[in-house]
């Protein structure tokens, strides 16, 4: 196995452990989590596996770290749902209202990149590339929730994948299927007429108010990766930016 590809997933499996625990288990009534050493022994893993974890959960905004001081978990930007400071999955953000996740795998298929000329400006590519176009549907318990379309270059994949491993989180599949770790994302927000193929998978009228954002994803290079497109429905889930004072 690929050294880079197993180290990312061991700190993505950790780091998900320590979400579920923060959420559900253990740690659920707790204001700190125990230390890096105590977290070792719990995880039977290495204390840098540990610290890449807990800097994953940093940077979404789940604790928070000082030099000298425990590990705080932030209960606040728990409650908030869908946090577009941070890069979080659906299945966190719905996890975090207290509702139930689920996701639908609607479509899987190869695009040519010259049929969505806007993927092309966006990704930087060649209208000759193929991309892999994913279409899923997040849910609280069977409630429709949010319409996600995500666009993959064919070029990026490495290995061989099923449908399932799109399931989840495009973000990890990046991780373990192309050796391409997203770094950050830029996201707009914007006012559209929802398309009749987000309307048909949120199951809304016509007319009803959703919220689009355009995702860009990008790795530590800051090369783009894949193109992401989603349409929310408000309602149970909350979206939050925070804004500070320059």
């Amino acid at each position: 196995m690929n050294a880079k590809r197993e180290r990312i997933t061991l700190k993505e499996e950790i780091k998900n452990g320590l979400l579920k625990e923060i959420l559900e288990g253990d740690f659920k009534q707790a204001q700190f989590l125990p230390s890096e050493d105590a977290l070792c022994a719990r995880f039977q893993v290495s204390r840098s596996t540990i610290r890449e974890a807990l800097s994953a959960l940093e940077k979404e905004g789940i604790i928070v770290r000082r030099q000298g001081a425990p590990t705080r978990i932030n209960r606040k930007n728990l409650l908030f749902g869908l946090n577009l400071n941070y890069l979080e999955d659906p299945y966190q953000a719905i996890k975090c209202c207290g509702a139930i996740p689920s996701v639908e795998l609607l479509k899987v298929e190869q695009v040519e990149a010259v049929s969505v000329p806007e993927i092309c400006e966006l990704l930087k590519l060649s209208s000759k590339e193929k991309l892999l176009r994913v279409d899923r549907v997040w849910k609280s318990g069977q409630i429709p929730l949010m319409y996600l379309k995500d666009f993959i270059p064919i070029s990026l994949i490495k290995r061989p994948f099923s449908h399932q491993d799109l399931e989840y989180s495009i973000k990890n599949f990046l991780s373990e299927f192309c050796d391409e770790p997203v770094d950050h994302a830029y996201s707009e927000i914007e006012a559209v007429e929802i398309p009749e193929e987000a309307r048909s998978a949120l199951k809304v009228k016509e007319g009803t108010p959703v919220l689009f954002l355009k995702e860009t994803f990008f790795n530590e290079e800051g090369d783009p990766l894949f193109q992401g497109f989603v349409y929310l429905v408000q309602g149970v889930l909350r979206v939050n930016i925070q804004r500070r004072k320059i």
